[in-house]
């Protein structure tokens, strides 16, 4: 690895903020794609979330005695995803910042692509690249790895409407890979952070109501590598959330986006009491049906391959599989 003393101070300080548990081989693989930014004055802050696994230890103090960039810090017990994330964001000293799990990896040049942009555009909050994910059918194949826009159409976000983003982002968001653009941090910490399943929906909506979100179509830009888990029992879990929650996965969420507009979040106290109240109306009814109604459509038709895979034809299982997956985009 290469060492950096002589940084271009020109350039503000970007942090890369690490929030990991467990997994040393993809932590090895995100480190390598980060220290390897042709934007070089960063610093990576990795908050260990308590790993059993010492090779999680190993792998950081390898990294950190040959990069003095990467500021390692060790959590003596387990606090759990959010916080661990809160914490090594509360340590980042950067202008600028990017969450990145180990299951992450960008393009060379993807944080010198964001921060070009965003420097030179003050009325956005957030630019990231597309994105490719390796995806799994139910059967365990891999599915081919697409290049994906996290709406339908990313001219969504960039609209001169804030409540209009916010909406457009909450009612079509399909992929969460947003969540590892590069934000400054003031904006970040402007927003309210809650602990519930899908919390990142909040925090997204919220950043889209500050000010527009651009996704750099450029292949260099940036990837996402699958996720931290896969089920809503895994997640619920990880968020040390109430094991009810797994029955009704996103009341928490739904709750606390009314509650974010109304009383909570202090981005949305621009506007009056009664436009926050019709807002936070509109943004209910839109959980409802968004997170509710297409959870509980998506959910049947996952059980129904499950328990139907090993008596059905293989033709009308395949048939099946389309359904779900094709529910699953929506």
């Amino acid at each position: 690895m290469q060492q950096y003393h002589n940084l271009d101070r020109d350039y503000p300080l970007i942090s890369i903020c690490m929030p990991i548990y467990n997994r040393p081989a993809l932590l090895k693989n995100a480190l390598d794609h980060v220290i390897a930014q042709s934007y070089k004055n960063i610093e990576i802050i990795v908050s260990d979330d308590c790993s059993p696994n010492e090779k999680v230890r190993c792998v950081l103090r390898e990294y950190a005695k040959q990069d003095k960039r990467i500021k390692p810090f060790y959590q003596e017990k387990n606090l759990g995803a959010l916080p661990n994330q809160e914490f090594a964001i509360e340590q980042a000293s950067g202008e600028y910042i990017m969450i990145h799990s180990e299951d992450d990896y960008v393009e060379k040049d993807y944080i010198k692509t964001c921060y070009e942009f965003l420097s030179s555009h003050p009325d956005y909050s957030m630019a990231c690249g597309t994105c490719i994910s390796e995806k799994f059918d139910l059967r365990g194949n891999q599915l081919k790895n697409v290049s994906k826009y996290p709406v339908d159409d990313p001219r969504l976000l960039e609209v001169s409407s804030a409540k209009k983003r916010y909406i457009n982002l909450f009612s079509n968001l399909k992929n969460y890979y947003l969540f590892s653009g590069l934000i400054r941090k003031r904006t970040y910490t402007s927003i309210h952070q809650y602990k519930s399943l899908g919390h990142d929906l909040i925090y997204l909506s919220g950043i889209a109501y500050t000010g527009k979100i651009a996704i750099i179509n450029k292949s260099d830009s940036g990837f996402h590598r699958g996720g931290v888990v896969g089920t809503n029992k895994d997640f619920i879990k990880l968020l040390g959330l109430l094991p009810i929650e797994r029955y009704f996965p996103h009341t928490r969420l739904i709750i606390y986006s009314v509650l974010d507009i109304l009383f909570l979040g202090d981005i949305y106290k621009n506007m009056g009491i009664i436009k926050r109240f019709f807002f936070a109306s509109r943004v209910f009814f839109i959980a409802l049906y968004v997170l509710s109604f297409r959870y509980i459509k998506r959910e049947s038709i996952y059980y129904s391959c499950i328990c139907l895979k090993k008596i059905l034809p293989s033709s009308a299982y395949e048939k099946l599989q389309k359904l779900y997956n094709y529910s699953n985009k929506k």
